[in-house]
């Protein structure tokens, strides 16, 4: 499970809101929020890739983000 609290962190520190990364990834807003409230989706392995590169997320914020439970 992903630490949603630290995802959004990283998302406001990019200047940026979840609509907009939604966007880029390509996937619908609503479908990006649900897998933000661990609500049932989860996010892919494609999904992390693209947040990666998107957020410019470091190893170790991939590690406390996607891999710390």
């Amino acid at each position: 499970m992903a630490n949603i609290y630290k995802l959004k962190a990283k998302i406001v520190e990019n200047n940026t809101t979840q609509e907009a990364i939604s966007g880029i990834m390509g996937i619908n807003r609503t479908t990006f929020c649900r897998k933000m409230k661990n609500n049932g989706e989860h996010f892919t392995v494609e999904d992390v890739q693209k947040l990666i590169k998107i957020l410019s997320l470091s190893n170790k914020d991939v590690m406390t983000i996607f891999f710390n439970s």
